[in-house]
């Protein structure tokens, strides 16, 4: 409340003042609460706050180093790119600046620290000696740990996933408990959904799979509707069987196109290729030069 009521150049001050009560809790909360924000003046006024916890706090700053970590973890492993073996990741892993960074290359190719990883690991910490050998001990070992907790959390996941979907399937109005559920529906979810899918359709289980397939459709049709209109109309595009029919689109959606559509555009069409969707994303490219053209088309016939 002393924060809602300060004026935004007092904020930083008053952030050192209660920087000790400040923690990982408070900034969900705050964040949380700036998500249900009901009128834009508290909304703001929550998203300067939360500005200036992590510009000026200790949680704050330790946040952004996280950040700043995961980041130089991510940028090494797409500078291997294709040429990431197992050897080479265990040496990036092994060379990382901190641990920070090592663990984040380690959550990112989870599937990669498997035994022969620790195999190659281990004789590596067998060939040091002295300092370098404690300092790779001790990293086996928070790894080691670090994977354990990682599978613990993926396991429990699962495991709630599959209580969500069968309570979904028992459900009488499985609508109505959908709708309460959908602010929890995630990857692992729809992992678990996709599975008993594929399950019930090789086992022949023709109604369960009627069943599955209305709960997915119910799913992708509300995750499509609260998508930003931008990223509604990409999908629109590349969802069409051809860039004719593509095209037809972008012409008759020309005068809502703006510098951020086709900023989204070419955002989208970067992370695609960075995901390994080069085709995808060579024809948003395509698609985003359309839109351009057809955008100043559309000027010029006013």
């Amino acid at each position: 409340q002393e924060m809602l009521r300060a004026p935004d150049e007092s904020l930083a001050a008053l952030v050192q003042q209660r920087d000790a009560e400040i923690d990982e809790e408070f900034l969900q909360l705050l964040s949380m609460a700036g998500a249900g924000a009901g009128d834009q003046r508290t909304a703001d006024k929550l998203g300067a706050i939360q500005q200036a916890i992590i510009d000026g706090s200790t949680i704050g700053k330790d946040l952004k180093a996280q950040q700043a970590d995961l980041e130089a973890a991510a940028k090494a492993l797409q500078s291997a790119g294709e040429r990431l073996t197992q050897e080479k990741f265990l040496d990036l892993v092994v060379k990382a600046p901190n641990e920070n960074q090592a663990m984040a290359m380690v959550g990112m190719v989870r599937n990669g620290v498997d035994y022969i990883f620790f195999q190659m690991l281990t004789r590596k910490i067998d060939k040091a000696s002295g300092e370098e050998k404690a300092r790779l001990t001790s990293l086996r070992d928070k790894i080691l740990e670090f994977t354990k907790e990682m599978d613990a959390a993926a396991e429990a996941q699962a495991q709630n996933a599959g209580e969500m979907l069968k309570a979904l399937l028992e459900a009488k109005d499985p609508d109505a408990l959908l709708e309460q559920l959908l602010p929890q529906i995630d990857e692992t979810f729809l992992a678990v959904l996709s599975a008993n899918l594929q399950a019930a359709e090789q086992a022949g289980r023709k109604d369960l799979v009627e069943r599955l397939n209305y709960i997915g459709n119910v799913i992708m049709a509300a995750i499509a509707e609260s998508a930003p209109p931008e990223i509604r109309f990409i999908n629109e595009l590349l969802a069409l069987p051809d860039d004719e029919q593509a095209r037809r689109l972008i012409g008759e959606r020309a005068k809502e196109m703006n510098q951020q559509m086709f900023d989204t555009m070419a955002y989208v069409a970067e992370d695609l290729r960075k995901n390994g969707r080069a085709e995808a994303a060579e024809r948003l490219e395509k698609l985003h030069g359309l839109a351009l053209a057809e955008a100043m088309a559309a000027k010029f016939r006013q």
